[in-house]
């Protein structure tokens, strides 16, 4: 949460269809939606990272972070290495 509040997000947490969303940030009138998990390897862990940003339904860019090396990227949410958006290697 720091890092996106140094990059000048505001930040605000969320409900869908009682899913949590880590966090909704806006930026220049723009929002994002992120979501942060340790990894993404097991299976059910993925759904339930997944499954909130996937019922969104706007066409707002949609973020899950975390520490894997393997993409996991899939139906409009990319997964981002979190070391590597921490370093300022990708940008959202």
């Amino acid at each position: 949460m720091l890092e996106l509040l140094r990059r000048d997000y505001k930040i605000y947490t969320g409900e869908i269809e009682r899913y949590e969303i880590e966090f909704i940030c806006e930026k220049n009138e723009e929002i994002i939606y992120i979501q942060v998990s340790l990894s993404l390897i097991d299976k059910r862990t993925r759904e339930h990272e997944f499954r909130p940003l996937q019922i969104i339904k706007d066409n707002y860019l949609k973020y899950l972070l975390s520490l894997d090396t393997l993409d996991f990227s899939k139906l409009g949410v990319k997964n981002i290495n979190a070391e590597e958006f921490l370093n300022g290697e990708v940008d959202l």
